[in-house]
């Protein structure tokens, strides 16, 4: 069996700094019905039950802290 060699040259430097948020442009995401399904057959039968109410939308705030808003 032959080991694989990786480029270590290519590593060696630590990445730039991630962009301003403001550059990061947002996306709308949703999963396709079919998608929704599957996702919901790896949940446990009792939050699978949920579901999600009709008039629930996302709100993102104008301006976020961090990544995690």
């Amino acid at each position: 069996m032959r080991r694989r060699v990786v480029p270590r040259a290519k590593y060696t430097k630590p990445p730039g700094p991630l962009p301003a948020l403001e550059q990061i442009q947002r996306t709308q995401f949703r999963f396709r019905d079919n998608q929704w399904r599957q996702l919901t057959e790896l949940l446990p039968s009792n939050l699978a039950a949920l579901g999600v109410p009709a008039d629930a939308t996302v709100t993102l705030p104008s301006k976020v802290k961090s990544i995690a808003d």
